[in-house]
Formats: structure tokens, C-alpha cells, sequence
């Protein structure tokens, strides 16, 4: 087993919300009941490794050029595009496309009050965070998880 972990390629990170969506559809219970097993347990710590990978570098960049793109923007020189990209690598490189993209979409929704204003990457940061919430749910149900004696 061990030896089949260390040839395994890395996950392919997750860039559609509506992917990471259905693989995690069934953890709101955790809100009423916690992991019920040591298998359930890896399984969903599994999950939540695959759903986190984050977003390289080239994904990022292309996402929120896209993404400001939508916004007027006078001529930029290409160092200091270059800069602005790394500023916004910096603050979303530690998450997975999929929260990303939901953000980004949100922004530019009719649900974003300020989605007539260019966003600041705090801003889909924030957002993206918050599009992360069920697997911090799914997170703490893991970390509560006490396997009852003689439980396998």
C-alpha cells in the first residue's frame, strides 16, 4: 500500500463548483450527526484533500484575467501586470479553483451589490472562503470524530 502511495500522480485540482458541490452534497448532516466510522472518517478526509488542492499559478492568472477583464482598465505595462498577477497569486494561491471560480462568479452576479466596481483580491478571498464553508463543516466533523471501542 505504501508503495502505491508514493507513485500516485497528484490530484487533478477541482475548477467547477458545481463538481465540488456534488461530491460534498451529503455533508450538511454533519451540522445534526458526526462521522460514524473510521472508514467514513478517511473517506471524507479523502475527499476534503481532493476538493483543497489549490489552483497553480497559471490557473490563477488566467481566471482573474478573465475576471477583470469584464472592468475597463487603461493600458497597463507589462511589469506592472505582471506584479498585479503575483499580488493576486499571493493572496488566492492557497485555494482550490473551484472556490475561486464561485467567487469570481458571484462577483460579477446581480447578487453582488459592488459587482459594478472592479474587485480587489481580498475581495474574492473573502468570497472564496466563504464558498469553503462545508468543508470546514466537514473538517471539524473529522476532527470530532472518537471511535467507540472495538470499532474498525
Amino acid at each position: 500500500m505504501t508503495q502505491a502511495l508514493t507513485t500516485q500522480t497528484p490530484a487533478e485540482p477541482i475548477t467547477d463548483p458545481a463538481g465540488a458541490q456534488h461530491i460534498t452534497s451529503d455533508w450538511r448532516r454533519f451540522l445534526k450527526s458526526g462521522v460514524n466510522s473510521i472508514d467514513e472518517k478517511n473517506k471524507v478526509k479523502a475527499t476534503i484533500e481532493q476538493i483543497t488542492v489549490p489552483a497553480s499559478n497559471e490557473w490563477i492568472a488566467g481566471r482573474v484575467s478573465t475576471l477583470l477583464d469584464h472592468y475597463f482598465t487603461a493600458p497597463f505595462p507589462a511589469p506592472a501586470m505582471q506584479a498585479v498577477a503575483q499580488d493576486w497569486i499571493k493572496i488566492l494561491g492557497n485555494l482550490p479553483p473551484w472556490a475561486i471560480q464561485a467567487a469570481c462568479m458571484w462577483w460579477l452576479s446581480e447578487d453582488n451589490p459592488n459587482a459594478h466596481r472592479k474587485p480587489l483580491p481580498g475581495d474574492i478571498a473573502k468570497r472564496a472562503k466563504a464558498e469553503m464553508g462545508i468543508v470546514r463543516l466537514a473538517e471539524g466533523a473529522v476532527r470530532r470524530f472518537v471511535p467507540n471501542r472495538g470499532t474498525q
